[in-house]
C-alpha cells in the first residue's frame, strides 16, 4: 500500500474546531481531578497507562469534548530546571542566559588563543556548542485519521492517498501553499505523510520554542483546508511522480501481486496509489467531478471521531 513517507520540502477537517488552547484546558482539568494540583512539582502521568520501567516520559490520555483522543506525552528526562521554574517563559530565559554564557565562554577562550598563539580553546567550545545543539530534544505531534485507501471510492482508486496531498495545500488562516514548510525549515524542524490500507498519519517535529506556533499552522490543514481547485492539477502530478518512482520497488511489486490475487471484492484488490490515469484521466472520461468528490470525502473521513492526535513536549504534563 501506498506508505508514502516523504519529507515535503514543497507541496486539513477537524469539523468541530479542535486546537491547541482546547487541549490544554481539557489537559489541565484532567490533572485536577487526579490530584495533580494544577501546578506541583511532579510530573505524573496515567497510572492506567502501561509503559516500560525503564521509560522515563509520562503520558496522559485524554478525550476532547469533540471526540477527538490525544495522548500527551512529557519527556522531561534529562532536564535540569532552575528553583522555581515552572513556567515556558522561565525556560526561554534559561535559553537566552545559556546564549549568553556560551558567547562570554567564546570570548573568553579566543583571549586565551590571542594570548597563547592557539586555536584548540576555540575548537573546543565550537565542538561543545555542536554537541548541545544536537543534543536539544525536539517536540513533535501525529494524527492518525482513521481512513485510508480501503475506503477509496471505486471510480476513483488513490483518492485518500490524494486527499493526504490536498490538505497541505495551505488553510483559509495560513493560505501559503509553502508556509508551513518554509516555518519549519526556518526553526529546524521537518515534517512527513503517509498513506495506509486503513489509516492517514501526519506528523512533524520542531524546537521547543517554535512548537506552539507550529501546531497551530498544523492544525489548520485539518480545520479548514483551502484545497483550491487550481492546486489539483500539480498534486496530482505529485501522486503520479510518487507511483513512478515506487513502480521498480520490488517490496511494492509484492503488494501489488498480493493485491492481485485477493477475491474479486476485497479492498485488497484495489490500486492504493493513485496515478495520473485514475485521478485525472478516467475521471474526464467519465465526467467525474474529482474536486467534488475530494471535497465529499474530506467532509465525511476527516473528524474529530476519526482522529487521534498525539504530541510530545520536553515539558511537564501540566504546561502540556
Amino acid at each position: 500500500m501506498p506508505q508514502t513517507k516523504k519529507s515535503r520540502i514543497t507541496p486539513g477537517s477537524v469539523q468541530s474546531g479542535a486546537t491547541a488552547e482546547d487541549a490544554e484546558q481539557v489537559s489541565r482539568k484532567e490533572c485536577q481531578a487526579a490530584g495533580d494540583g494544577g501546578g506541583g512539582e511532579d510530573n505524573v502521568g496515567d497510572s492506567e497507562i502501561i509503559k516500560s520501567p525503564s521509560d522515563p516520559k509520562q503520558y496522559r490520555y485524554i478525550v476532547l469534548d469533540n471526540g477527538l483522543r490525544a495522548l500527551l506525552i512529557s519527556d522531561y528526562s534529562n532536564q535540569v530546571p532552575s528553583e522555581g521554574d515552572d513556567s515556558e517563559e522561565d525556560d526561554e530565559e534559561e535559553e537566552e542566559e545559556d546564549d549568553e554564557s556560551g558567547d562570554e565562554m567564546e570570548e573568553e577562550f579566543e583571549e586565551d588563543d590571542d594570548e597563547e598563539g592557539g586555536s584548540d580553546g576555540e575548537e573546543d567550545c565550537d565542538e561543545g556548542k555542536k554537541k548541545k545543539r544536537s543534543s536539544e530534544k525536539q517536540s513533535a505531534a501525529a494524527l492518525c485519521v482513521g481512513v485510508g485507501s480501503f475506503s477509496d471510492p471505486n471510480d476513483l482508486p488513490g483518492l485518500a492517498h490524494f486527499l493526504e496531498h490536498m490538505v497541505f495545500m495551505g488553510s483559509e488562516k495560513y493560505p501559503s501553499e509553502n508556509g508551513f514548510d518554509a516555518f519549519l525549515k526556518k526553526h529546524g524542524g521537518s515534517d512527513n505523510a503517509s498513506t495506509d490500507c486503513e489509516r492517514t498519519i501526519f506528523q512533524f517535529d520542531v524546537q521547543r520554542k517554535s512548537f506552539k506556533e507550529a501546531l497551530d499552522r498544523w492544525a489548520q490543514f485539518f480545520i479548514c483546508p483551502l484545497m483550491i481547485r487550481d492546486a489539483i492539477d500539480r498534486e496530482v502530478e505529485a501522486v503520479d511522480s510518487e507511483y513512478q518512482l515506487a513502480k521498480p520497488s520490488d517490496s511494492h511489486r509484492k503488494e501489488m501481486l498480493f493485491g492481485s490475487l485477493a477475491k474479486p471484492g476485497h479492498p485488497m484488490g484495489k490500486f492504493c496509489w493513485g496515478n495520473a490515469q485514475t485521478l485525472k484521466q478516467e475521471p474526464k472520461e467519465k465526467k467525474i467531478n474529482v474536486y467534488k468528490r475530494l471535497r465529499a470525502f474530506w467532509k465525511k473521513h476527516y473528524s474529530a471521531h476519526s482522529l487521534f492526535l498525539s504530541y510530545i513536549l520536553s515539558s511537564k504534563i501540566l504546561k502540556i
